[in-house]
């Protein structure tokens, strides 16, 4: 344990464990020894986890049917009666068939329907894509050899994205956008929906803590996911029952050392991804053209930006971001 600095408010973990984490990235080993500690007590000793993290959402969501079944109910505006696990590595088809490794994955007990939920938090450039793979994967696997097609059920993505995702006639308002096969001249709807993918945009969701009351239940949750880790204490605004789960499963308290350096681990790889500029001009480059290369350099732009604003709303301060993106302070208090 520490002997000197602040004392640590959470005696389960060994900081120099922490700042072995913390070392092990390269954009944040520049940072002062004062810069580390208070990057290191930011994360873990704040009172919940931060949500939008992969290691966090997979652990608070994969642990609970019942936090699954409300938030799909409010995502999908639909009552279940129970839902069941799911692996979530879905079955391939043959042995080079491409994994699908998902978040979180569930039945509707009672309909046979499936659906996969996901935080995503980059604008891949295979994002889209493998949403759609995910779905394609539950539908194939719902149907077993020697059964009729119409066993076939419909599959939902829920996607909740921490970037903003581009729309040509999106109305501000807008947080949730559901696709499914549709025909374009008449716009009927195929029989029976059996893919169905929900963009729930985070950051479109641009309302105060006391203006979520207003919100549908479906903001609501975006709201929540967003903002989590930013709560000294659960607000009064999420007092319903149907909330308990989330706030008593992602309690930094409850974490064991173990639990508590993985979920670091998990941050601090976000700092990772401000190498994504370069990832940009690479794809750029496989274009072998001159604007593509371009195009690339501007979609490394846009990431990195994007990063930044994650990276800020999650608590880092502007001085570490700035450190780990080697920006200055003033470039980067420009992005929020």
């Amino acid at each position: 344990m520490r002997a000197h600095g602040k004392p640590n408010s959470n005696p389960r973990y060994d900081y120099e464990k922490a700042k072995a984490i913390v070392d092990s990235n390269q954009q944040l080993r520049i940072l002062t020894d004062v810069e580390k500690e208070q990057l290191i007590t930011r994360i873990l000793e704040s009172p919940f986890l931060d949500l939008t993290d992969d290691w966090a959402f997979k652990r608070v969501l994969g642990n609970s049917l019942g936090l699954q079944k409300n938030i799909l109910e409010d995502i999908l505006e639909v009552k279940i009666s129970s839902i069941e696990h799911l692996p979530n590595e879905i079955a391939v088809s043959a042995p080079d068939d491409k994994h699908a490794r998902v978040d979180v994955c569930c039945t509707f007990a009672d309909t046979g329907k499936q659906a996969v939920i996901e935080m995503q938090n980059h604008d891949e450039s295979d994002f889209h894509q493998r949403m759609y793979y995910y779905g394609a994967a539950l539908s194939v696997n719902s149907v077993k050899s020697g059964k009729d097609y119409t066993v076939l059920k419909p599959s939902y993505v829920i996607c909740f994205a921490n970037f903003d995702i581009p729309h040509e006639n999106a109305v501000q308002e807008q947080c949730i956008f559901r696709y499914t096969l549709i025909e374009r001249q008449i716009k009927e709807t195929y029989p029976g929906e059996p893919l169905n993918l929900y963009m729930c945009e985070l950051p479109r969701l641009r309302k105060s803590l006391d203006k979520i009351k207003n919100c549908t239940a479906a903001e609501r949750w975006l709201y929540l996911f967003r903002n989590c880790s930013n709560f000294e204490g659960r607000p009064e605004e999420f007092n319903d029952s149907k909330y308990d789960e989330v706030f008593d499963q992602a309690r930094t308290q409850k974490l064991t050392e173990e639990d508590l350096m993985d979920y670091l681990n998990s941050k601090i790889s976000e700092a990772r991804m401000l190498r994504c500029e370069e990832a940009g001009y690479i794809r750029g480059k496989r274009e072998g053209k001159a604007e593509g290369r371009e195009e690339g350099r501007e979609e490394g732009r846009l990431e990195m930006t994007q990063l930044i604003r994650n990276l800020l709303a999650a608590g880092l301060d502007v001085a570490t971001v700035a450190a780990a993106a080697g920006m200055t302070e003033e470039a980067v208090e420009a992005l929020k």
